[in-house]
């Protein structure tokens, strides 16, 4: 014989309700603390692939901001 679900209590459901709420913020925090962390390394890595770009060019970083008409 199947049993039915389990009745809550409006109470009940609004505790659950906030638990899963919190359960998804903390996910919500993890997830952007981790987004931040790779958008960082991700930004070294640009620079390092830059810089290399530039060394193998065999130009100076002024010759470059000069090409590109950076003004400081």
């Amino acid at each position: 014989m199947a049993r039915g679900r389990k009745s809550y209590t409006t109470e009940q459901k609004i505790e659950l309700i906030e638990a899963q709420i919190a359960e998804y913020s903390d996910k919500l925090k993890q997830a952007k603390a981790e987004l931040k962390e790779l958008e960082s390394i991700k930004e070294q890595e640009d620079l390092i692939a830059l810089k290399t770009l530039i060394d193998e060019s065999g130009k100076s970083i002024d010759e470059v901001k000069e090409m590109l008409n950076v003004s400081e």
